[in-house]
């Protein structure tokens, strides 16, 4: 057992017993044996060159810290000035920061939003612990995103705290890189795609006058979800990481909950304002039962069955929490999540059968009558007026995104442009081609659809590949594998483009890839020390 925190390592003194496997096994890190590698370098006797200068170049070649005058030509912006500049100016930066967000406090109090002045000061607090460890500003971020505290008991819909956070992580994350000098950024295919996306949604913005709000939202998601792929490359970071998307879906699945038995809420709608991604139910839905596989393959890695089990039951739990919300999509979600599980396992057969029977059964025992209603339309849509608005949806959207195929008709604008391409009652497409196509064109909808095939075939390979001898690997891009293949079945019935976890589950495969590489690395300067010890 190892004892982990409450809330972080350096902040908390809660311990909290949970598995081993869970947390540890930090892996090598390049710095440990930096010391060693230039000592012995420097020493032309045990590196067996003949003088000094032979064993100074020797020393450049291998080391995997380039000498300056090599990383200036390399990357600009890996240079001491910028390190040297925060070092200098860092604490008028935190009092600025500190004064700021005082007098911004200060505004609130007077004009009694007591709880965005809270709010304001929380932001502060967290953004000061960012600034030395970014990768607490990654996770805080991701916890907002997925669990929404904010919007489940704080109060705080209106205050933007995820943007706070983000700027924060990211300045910090420069800063950290420039001082650490490290080579350029990675260059990585999904997350050049994110980049191009990002690129036509902001030409579309531009060119048609589209809502900048969205575009403000798809460029932090974006951006953001890139700076963690390529930042958080230790395997310690990424097992964090995991576990709490994990707690962040069970924290909303014990909320749903909670709406039903305990406030009796007779259909389930998601947290927040009205205008919030996850107050629509089938947005919801998708995003508790996308918690299924993290669900299966933690108790898969867990031994000890004092948490084996409850990993288990959360998974009857969201079932349950997505019937209520009485999705379809939701329903089609949780039968291509548990067929991924099933088509994954050592014995797909037995266990699709399985899967089909429990599923059935808990379907008929527990499933309301209102989703039962619903589900027959699946099928038999003819006289249903949800399902045949989508279809005329559809057809607008596609006639929308033929008359502009390269920018679209501009962000958030497809239903003040519906009127033009059909003559049914404007709504969203509730399709994630239609709505992408529609409003940022052939060309947005490409790139869309080439990130998700990108991300689907390095998770294979992360899968067959990598994590042939890791197990642990090859769980986690089990896990990954099969809440994509969930989010793609729900998505076609929802306009889930600006869905947070739908770009994260890119960002988690790239991340995963470059901690292998940095593990692979660290390993060859191992056996590099071992015949430099020979």
């Amino acid at each position: 057992m190892a004892y982990f925190p409450l809330v972080f390592w350096d902040f908390s003194f809660v311990p909290l017993p949970l598995p081993q496997e869970l947390f540890l096994g930090s892996g090598r890190r390049s710095e440990r044996y930096q010391g060693k590698l230039e000592q012995r370098a420097c020493d032309s006797a045990e590196v067996g060159m003949a003088d000094q200068r032979e064993a100074d170049e020797w020393r450049r070649e291998r080391s995997p810290r380039r000498n300056h005058d090599e990383h200036l030509d390399r990357h600009p912006l890996e240079t001491e000035v910028l390190s040297r500049y925060f070092v200098k100016w860092r604490s008028v930066l935190v009092g600025l920061l500190v004064i700021a967000f005082s007098l911004i406090s200060s505004y609130l109090l007077l004009h009694d939003n007591v709880r965005y002045a809270l709010g304001a000061v929380m932001v502060l607090g967290l953004g000061i612990v960012i600034f030395i460890k970014p990768q607490i500003g990654f996770w805080a971020y991701y916890i907002m995103a997925l669990a929404r505290p904010n919007e489940v008991l704080w109060g705080f819909e209106k205050l933007r705290i995820s943007l706070g956070l983000a700027v924060f992580t990211l300045i910090a994350t420069l800063v950290r890189t420039s001082m650490s000098r490290r080579g350029s950024p990675p260059k990585d295919r999904i997350l050049l795609v994110m980049l191009s996306f990002n690129v036509v949604v902001a030409l579309s913005a531009l060119t048609h006058g589209g809502n900048y709000e969205r575009l403000i939202d798809i460029t932090k998601m974006l951006l953001f979800a890139g700076t963690f792929a390529a930042f958080m490359n230790q395997r310690s970071w990424y097992k964090v990481s995991i576990w709490l998307v994990t707690c962040s879906f069970a924290y909303l699945t014990f909320w749903a909950l909670m709406q039903k038995y305990v406030h009796g809420v007779y259909m389930l709608d998601g947290p927040g304002s009205a205008s919030a991604t996850l107050k629509d139910r089938n947005f919801f839905a998708m995003h508790l039962l996308l918690a299924i596989p993290f669900y299966w393959y933690l108790a898969e890695r867990i031994e000890s069955k004092f948490w084996k089990l409850p990993a288990l039951g959360m998974i009857p739990l969201a079932v349950l929490c997505v019937f209520l919300t009485a999705s379809r999509g939701g329903l089609l979600g949780i039968a291509a999540a548990f067929g991924m599980i099933a088509w994954q396992s050592r014995h797909r057969v037995p266990a699709l059968i399985g899967g089909i029977l429990l599923l059935g059964g808990f379907y008929v025992v527990a499933a309301p009558q209102t989703l039962k209603g619903r589900a027959d339309t699946i099928v038999h849509y003819e006289g249903e007026a949800s399902a045949e608005g989508r279809l005329h949806s559809w057809r607008a959207g596609t006639k929308m995104m033929l008359s502009n195929p390269f920018l679209g008709v501009g962000p958030a604008q497809y239903v003040s442009q519906y009127r033009f391409y059909d003559s049914s009652k404007p709504r969203q497409a509730h399709n994630i081609l239609v709505q992408t196509g529609g409003e940022y064109g052939i060309t947005g909808l490409i790139f869309l659809i080439l990130f998700h095939v990108f991300v689907f075939r390095r998770l294979l390979r992360l899968r067959d590949e990598e994590g042939a001898d890791d197990p642990l690997v090859r769980s986690w891009a089990k896990t990954l594998l099969a809440s994509q293949v969930a989010f793609w079945v729900t998505a076609f019935f929802i306009s889930a483009e600006r869905y947070e976890f739908g770009w994260f589950i890119g960002a988690l495969a790239v991340s995963l890839t470059l901690t292998l590489q940095r593990e692979s690395r660290d390993f060859e300067q191992d056996e590099l020390m071992d015949e430099l010890e020979i």
